[in-house]
């Protein structure tokens, strides 16, 4: 598990496709000024369902919203 300063987990629990594109637009905008950035797991594996994709490579948010997010983070 990973944990942040203030002791809480740096996981955040989505309900929906939409929900979590929104939150990964949030995670990106304000990752400040960087020079890039890793979403370290792509898809999800066993337990942990952290990933963009399903274990079975299936989109859990709109691959267009992921994708704008990142043009738009390209572009800064």
């Amino acid at each position: 598990m990973s944990l942040l300063a203030n002791g809480r987990t740096a996981y955040k629990h989505v309900s929906s496709a939409d929900e979590l594109a929104t939150a990964y637009a949030r995670l990106v905008d304000g990752s400040g000024d960087v020079a890039g950035f890793v979403w370290t797991q792509l898809t999800d594996v066993e337990g942990e369902l952290n990933g963009l994709l399903t274990a079975d490579r299936v989109a859990k948010a709109d691959p267009l919203a992921i994708r704008a997010v990142n043009e738009r983070y390209r572009r800064r």
